[in-house]
C-alpha cells in the first residue's frame, strides 16, 4: 500500500491532490525503515511540507540510502534537500545527505562550526569522520577546525576532555608529519588558558601524543606537560593523570625531558607508577622498589626483585642495593603478602633471615606472620634442617600469642632446631596442652604427657559451652573430642610401656557420658544373665 502511495504521488505531483497526507504516509514508512531508496523529487516534497515534524523527516532520511540521480534536475534537488535540511535544523540528516549521498564532509564540518550549535554535536560528528571518512576528509576536517582558534577555544572550554581525546587520536595518524603535529599541539598549548580544566586535558593530550611518537614534541612542551598533570590535585582526574604520565615515562627517553624538575615533580605527586621507568633506566633498584611498594604493587615488586637477584651472574652491589630496599620496607612487604616475602629471603638471601627478624622486632604480628610463613614454606619446600635456629625459636615464642594451633605443628616438623626446656617452658606459660604433652613425652615423661591430655579432654567434654545438653552429649563430645582422643592414642602408641590406671582412678574420673556407658553395659549383663538362668 505504502509503495503504491509512492507510485500515486509520483504520478499525480502536479495535481497536489491529497500531497500532505502521501508525503506523511511515505515519511512514517520512511522512519520506520520500509524503504532504503525513495526519488529525489519524493524526499524533497517530504523536506518542504511544513505539516510535518523534521524530527519525523530526520529519523527517516538518516537510514535512506543515496537515491538514484538521472539529470541535472535530480541534482539541484538534492542539493535543495541538503538546503532544508540545512534550514529546518536537521542537522543528522544534513551531514547523511552530504557525506553519505554527495561525499562532502566539509559542509556538515563548517555547518557545525556556525553558531547555534553545541560544541558536542561538533565532536560527535568528528569522532565519525575518523571511523568513516578516507584519509583526504579526515585531514581536511580536522585541519578546518584547528585551524579555528574561536571554535577550538569554545571546544576547550565546553568539552575540553573529549575533544583532546579525539585529537590526539588524530595526531597519531601516519599521514601526518610530525612538524604538522608539533604546530597543533603548540597551538592547542597556547589556547588552553580558557581554564583549568582544558589545560589538564591538552597536558594529557601530550602525555598520549609523546606515549605513541616521544620524538615529536619538543623537550619543553613535554616537561611542561608532566609537570602540569603531577600537580593535579586529588579528585580532578588524578589517578588518570597517574596513568598517562606512567604510560609516558615509559616510552619518553630521560634525555628528552628536563631530568630534574621531572624527578621532583613526580616524586612530591608521589607518582610512583611513572617514577618506576625513570628509576629503571637510572639504574637504581632499591627507588624503583619503594615505588612499586608505595604504589601498592607487591606482586609486581616481588617480581622484580626475583628478577633481578635469581639469575647467577647479577652484580653484588645490585643485590646489596635490593636487600636495603627491603629491610627499609620489610614491614610493609610482609603485611602485603608474608609467603612471597619468606620465599625470596630463603632462597636469594638465607645469610640474611636474622637481619628481616630484627627488622622486624618492633612489629611482632608482622614478625609472627614472616616466621610462620617461613617455617611453613620450607616444609613444603623439603629442605629442612636448612633454615636458622632462631627462626624457628621466634615463632615457638610467638605462636601462642597469634595462633595456639600452630605450635605442636611447629615443633613436630623441626624436632631439631629448638631448645626442648625452653619450649616446654613457654607451651607451660601460654598453656597449650597439645604441645606441652608432646614436649613432656619427648623429655621422657609419657605419664605426664598421658594424664595433660586426658584432663584437657575432660575439660573439654566438660564445658556446658560446647557439650550443651545432656541428650546431644553423646554426638556433640564425640565429635569435639577426637582430636584429643587421637593425641592420646599416639601417646599410647608411642610409649614403651603401658601405663597402669587404676579402677578407683577411673571411677574418680568418670565423666558423664562415661556414666551412660557403664550404667548401660551393667544393664545390659544383667539382663543377659537372666535369661541364661531361666533357660
Amino acid at each position: 500500500m505504502l509503495g503504491f502511495a509512492v507510485h500515486e504521488l509520483h504520478s499525480k505531483f502536479d495535481q497536489e491532490w491529497e500531497v500532505a497526507a502521501y508525503l506523511s504516509a511515505i515519511a512514517v514508512a520512511i522512519s520506520g525503515g520500509h524503504f532504503k531508496m525513495v526519488p529525489v523529487r519524493i524526499l524533497a516534497a517530504i523536506c518542504r511540507e511544513e505539516n510535518l515534524e523534521p524530527d519525523l523527516i530526520q529519523a527517516g532520511l538518516v537510514q535512506l540510502s543515496s537515491p538514484p540521480r538521472g539529470d541535472s534536475h535530480d541534482e539541484q534537488l538534492l542539493q535543495e534537500v541538503v538546503a532544508l535540511c540545512q534550514s529546518r535544523g536537521m542537522t543528522q540528516a544534513h551531514a547523511h545527505v552530504c557525506t553519505s549521498w554527495l561525499g562532502d564532509w566539509l559542509a556538515p564540518t563548517r555547518l557545525l562550526m556556525s553558531g547555534g550549535h553545541n560544541g558536542s554535536e561538533l565532536v560527535a560528528y568528528m569522532v565519525h569522520v575518523l571511523d568513516c571518512a578516507r584519509k583526504e576528509a579526515v585531514a581536511s576536517v580536522f585541519e578546518v577546525v584547528l585551524s579555528s582558534s574561536e571554535v577550538l577555544q569554545g571546544l576547550l572550554s565546553q568539552s575540553p576532555q573529549p575533544v583532546c581525546e579525539i585529537l590526539a587520536a588524530y595526531f597519531s595518524e601516519r599521514f601526518l608529519t610530525p612538524e604538522r603535529v608539533a604546530d597543533h599541539v603548540a597551538h592547542l598549548v597556547a589556547l588552553s588558558s580558557v581554564s583549568t580544566a582544558a589545560m589538564a586535558e591538552v597536558n594529557a593530550l601530550i602525555a598520549m601524543v609523546s606515549s605513541k611518537a616521544p620524538s615529536i614534541l619538543s623537550s619543553s612542551t613535554m616537561t611542561r606537560a608532566v609537570l602540569g598533570l603531577a600537580k593535579l590535585p586529588p579528585g580532578s582526574g588524578a589517578e588518570r593523570a597517574r596513568g598517562l604520565l606512567a604510560q609516558m615515562m615509559q616510552a619518553v627517553p630521560s634525555e628528552q625531558l628536563d631530568a630534574e624538575a621531572v624527578l621532583s615533580a613526580l616524586v612530591e605527586a608521589e607518582a610512583h607508577d611513572a617514577l618506576q621507568p625513570v628509576w629503571v633506566r637510572g639504574g637504581e633498584p632499591g627507588n624503583v622498589l619503594r615505588s612499586m611498594l608505595l604504589g601498592g604493587e607487591p606482586s609486581r615488586a616481588l617480581a622484580y626483585i626475583e628478577l633481578l637477584c635469581s639469575s647467577a651472574d647479577c652484580p653484588r652491589h645490585l643485590k646489596q642495593a635490593v636487600l636495603d630496599a627491603i629491610l627499609d620496607e620489610v614491614a610493609q612487604l610482609v603485611s602485603m603478602s608474608p609467603r612471597t616475602m619468606a620465599r625470596l629471603v630463603y632462597e636469594l638471601f638465607p645469610e640474611d633471615n636474622l637481619k628481616v627478624l630484627n627488622m622486624l622486632a618492633e612489629a611482632p604480628e608482622a614478625q609472627f606472620l614472616y616466621v610462620a610463613a617461613m617455617t611453613q614454606y620450607q616444609s613444603e619446600s623439603g629442605r629442612l634442617g636448612t633454615i636458622r635456629r632462631e627462626t624457628v625459636t621466634r615463632a615457638l615464642e610467638l605462636a601462642p600469642q597469634y595462633a595456639p594451633e600452630m605450635m605442636l605443628k611447629i615443633l613436630e616438623e623441626f624436632p631439631d632446631d629448638y631448645d626442648l626446656r625452653t619450649a616446654l617452658s613457654l607451651a607451660q606459660l601460654h598453656q597449650v596442652p597439645s604441645a606441652e604433652a608432646y614436649l613432656l613425652e619427648r623429655c621422657g615423661d609419657d605419664r605426664g604427657s598421658l594424664r595433660l591430655l586426658l584432663h584437657a579432654m575432660d575439660l573439654r567434654l566438660a564445658d556446658p559451652e560446647i557439650t550443651g545438653d545432656l541428650t546431644d552429649l553423646a554426638l556433640d563430645s564425640g565429635e569435639i573430642a577426637v582430636a584429643e582422643v587421637e593425641a592420646v592414642l599416639q601417646v599410647c602408641n608411642r610409649a614403651d610401656t603401658a601405663v597402669p590406671v587404676s579402677y578407683t582412678h577411673l571411677r574418680a574420673h568418670e565423666t558423664p557420658e562415661h556414666l551412660v556407658c557403664r550404667l548401660l553395659l551393667e544393664k545390659k549383663k544383667k539382663n543377659t544373665q537372666h535369661i541364661v538362668i531361666e533357660t
